[in-house]
């Protein structure tokens, strides 16, 4: 597995960094975590970068069960700013697939192939600088 979660601003913000290989099993084993009550009060925005994703073997399946668990928090607190970087085209597709499941769900997902540009879009989300390089 390799996921990094790193909560900022006291759990305010969510950076979660991809690396090397990452499995739908590997995505599921956080993405619950990523929910706790006590953790969704705080969030407000998410970026979830997959720039040093290596390989990638995360299956339709894999993906319909992690937007289930996002729709769910969303349906608890919804406006929560995702953006997520993914710089290949087979990691864009996969974003899209599950964006697409949670289009009404209530969270804010915008896609985007460079970090600073997903930063950006968040603090314009936001209407404040959020401290991510």
């Amino acid at each position: 597995m390799a996921i990094q979660v790193n909560y900022i601003d006291g759990g305010v913000g969510v950076e979660i960094l991809f690396s090397g290989f990452v499995s739908g099993t590997d995505i599921l084993r956080y993405r619950g975590d990523l929910y706790t009550p006590e953790r969704l009060d705080k969030q407000r925005y998410q970026l979830i970068d997959r720039s040093q994703c290596q390989k990638y073997f995360v299956s339709n399946g894999d993906i319909k069960r992690i937007a289930e668990i996002d729709a769910q928090a969303a349906a608890i607190k919804p406006g929560i700013v995702i953006a997520i970087v993914s710089p290949s085209e087979m990691l864009q597709r996969a974003a899209e697939i599950w964006k697409s499941y949670l289009d009404k769900a209530g969270f804010v997902v915008a896609l985007f192939d460079d970090r600073n540009a997903a930063i950006a879009w968040i603090e314009s989300r936001l209407g404040a600088k959020i401290p991510l390089d």
